[in-house]
């Protein structure tokens, strides 16, 4: 199988060329301005809160790391089992897209239309290590320019970027997290799985998508957890330079591993 980037003739000449490229963002990728590609439901779903009786503790635990917003005074919520649903999560990562195809003839039709010219990602390992690599120093400059003082060098010392390659899941149900009485205690607010990055509606299942996502995560000053860090919310994409003997204007055979839908390195 191949890994295709369906892109116009600049945008490929300048990636196989001057190794230049786009990576875009979550954000990015719900707002994108072509209503054909706009998907407003990618990244993480909602939490949603399902159960009975809203209580002080429960309603704090669940919507305050989302919306800001507290109870006090001991006050509770008799809801019944109606849905309460907090905001989506403020979480940002970078993202970068491919299409899996057997045969060149696929690729017009994963296309549809979105770029007149195509490159290879001829070396998947080294083409996201080459774009972890490259985003490592831009995340530690808005870690300096906007990390709280006392938890700046933190963050700074166990910052990491990891990144994560799955097929898209193709299907039509929602991403929400519901959370009732039964599986409060183990509701953890700020935790996601990565296959929430990688699920979208069957109506575009024609892409045949595989994707990569690099999370920068570093180590919570006070708990030593991993977290998440949040990319600045107006950062929609970075074009940045990569090595680009992992890219090839052919179809050189760039294996994927069927059983676990990831990418694996050709050896080259």
């Amino acid at each position: 199988m191949y890994l295709i980037k369906s892109l116009g003739n600049k945008h490929r000449a300048d990636a196989l060329k001057k190794g230049k490229v786009r990576i875009g963002t979550i954000n990015y990728y719900r707002q994108i301005e072509d209503a054909e590609r706009a998907d407003g439901d990618e990244g993480l779903g909602k939490v949603v809160w399902s159960g009975q009786h809203l209580s002080q503790e429960n309603f704090n635990k669940i919507f305050s790391p989302f919306d800001g917003i507290e109870m006090t005074n001991g006050w509770s919520i008799d809801n019944k089992g109606c849905p309460i649903h907090a905001s989506y999560p403020n979480f940002n990562a970078f993202v970068y897209c491919y299409s899996a195809v057997e045969k060149s003839g696929e690729i017009a039709s994963t296309a549809r239309g979105k770029g007149d010219s195509f490159l290879c990602v001829a070396n998947p390992a080294r083409f996201v290590a080459s774009v972890r690599e490259r985003l490592t120093p831009i995340i530690q400059r808005a870690v300096e320019q906007r990390a709280a003082p006392d938890e700046r060098e933190q963050i700074l010392k166990t910052l990491e970027i990891l990144d994560v390659n799955y097929r898209i899941n193709y299907n039509d149900e929602r991403k929400d997290r519901l959370v009732d009485e039964k599986n409060i205690n183990q509701f953890k607010p700020m935790s996601f799985h990565p296959q929430d990055f990688f699920q979208k509606a069957t109506s575009y299942s024609y892409e045949q998508e595989v994707r990569t996502v690099w999370l920068p995560i570093a180590k919570h000053p006070i708990t030593g957890a991993d977290v998440p860090l949040p990319i600045p919310p107006e950062w929609k994409h970075r074009d940045i330079t990569v090595d680009s003997s992992a890219l090839s204007p052919d179809l050189i055979e760039c294996p994927i591993d069927i059983e676990t839908s990831t990418v694996k390195p050709t050896g080259r």
